[in-house]
């Protein structure tokens, strides 16, 4: 099954969250998608106001400073959604 950007974004917020530092190969095959989607995922997160930390040898993960999403945020309709969801809503 194929999931859309936007859940697929989530996903790898939730993933970073849950894991700390992944790399693009490990999220490429988690998310079977190939290594340069993973890359211009990570670009879409940063442009949404996500600083992804870059850590070469060793992959990403978010800032120290980041506010966890709930994990339910895809299913909880009363949950209002983060201003980075927002904006890479908006970009589509």
């Amino acid at each position: 099954m194929r999931m859309n950007r936007t859940e697929r974004l989530i996903d790898l917020v939730l993933e970073f969250q849950t894991h700390g530092v992944c790399s693009a190969e490990s999220l490429a095959e988690k998310f079977n998608m190939n290594v340069r989607t993973i890359y211009r995922d990570i670009e879409v997160l940063r442009d949404a106001g996500i600083s992804v930390v870059g850590m070469p040898g060793t992959g990403y993960k978010l800032p120290a400073d980041f506010v966890p999403i709930p994990a339910d945020i895809l299913t909880n309709v009363n949950l209002e959604p983060p201003a980075w969801l927002q904006a890479i809503n908006q970009r589509r």
